[in-house]
């Protein structure tokens, strides 16, 4: 199995200019999926990128399996495991490129990927967040999502999840870029405090999506930037972990970045689904 990053780079795919991109991974136990995304890094057609690898307290060993890794790479260790939402933010902080690119350890672009992204940014020029075509890691004829999609009452979903891949066939605009794949440009990212931290993981994505979207900004969802998404490889799927901050962050979304009047009118909504939730669910 390769593990790092060995493919040869000229002096011409870096120069003596910052990366365009820079990549972030947060890992935390992520197994032998981490080697298989870094691997996926490795071989992209677009070479103008550092790696962020922000290891969250992993026991596994398999951060320490990635070494050693060329110069475009450095890993974070902070002490601990800070939640998706705080290794993000903390690796902005040491990126040196106009584009955060966020990628899920168990997520493996394309080789285009990036060049994809490149591209867009160009043919977008006012567009400050970009979303992948996530496909299922176990069978990429079928949707993984395709952007997040938000309910005025407060409930969020990944665009055609399950779907096949085939009814992607344009960009189009979406509420949000779902953050296991995807990319904001960084003056954004910072001029809103980037992620909620207090969330630790899950719905960050759509809070940080929401409260750019009331600043104006707008996210175009990319039918040819694809990855495949295994989903839920550190806390399990449908995991009591999962249940709980998904639910305890949709409240936290709503009532942090839900304009005033559309809360006075739309809270005793979120709190009848909240409630019919429960019921079922008991």
């Amino acid at each position: 199995m390769w593990y790092g990053i060995a493919v040869p780079i000229s002096a011409g795919d870096m120069a003596s200019t910052d990366p365009n991109f820079s990549v972030i991974v947060v890992a935390y136990n992520s197994g032998c999926m981490l080697s298989k995304c870094i691997d996926a890094l490795a071989r992209q057609t677009c070479k103008n990128f550092e790696i962020l690898v922000v290891d969250n307290g992993s026991l596994d060993g398999a951060v320490e399996a990635l070494e050693p890794l060329d110069h475009r790479a450095r890993i974070l260790s902070p002490r601990g495991n800070l939640g998706f939402a705080a290794g993000n933010n903390m690796a902005a902080r040491e990126a040196k490129a106009d584009w955060l690119v966020l990628l899920n350890p168990d997520a493996f672009p394309a080789p285009d990927w990036l060049a994809r992204i490149a591209d867009a940014a160009r043919r977008y020029p006012d567009v400050t967040m970009f979303g992948s075509t996530q496909l299922k890691a176990d069978d990429p004829t079928i949707l993984d999502g395709a952007g997040d999609h938000y309910h005025p009452l407060g409930l969020a979903w990944r665009g055609g999840e399950g779907e096949a891949v085939e009814i992607v066939d344009a960009d189009v605009e979406v509420f949000g870029p779902c953050a296991a794949a995807a990319a904001v440009r960084r003056d954004v990212f910072e001029k809103v405090g980037g992620f909620a931290e207090q969330f630790f993981c899950y719905y960050e994505d759509v809070d940080l999506a929401f409260r750019l979207r009331i600043t104006g900004e707008t996210c175009v969802q990319l039918a040819d930037a694809r990855v495949e998404h295994a989903g839920s490889t550190s806390t399990g799927p449908g995991s009591d972990f999962i249940r709980y901050h998904v639910t305890r962050n949709r409240i936290w979304t709503f009532l942090r970045v839900m304009p005033g009047p559309l809360l006075c009118v739309l809270l005793p909504g979120l709190l009848a689904t909240l409630i019919m939730r429960l019921l079922v669910t008991f």
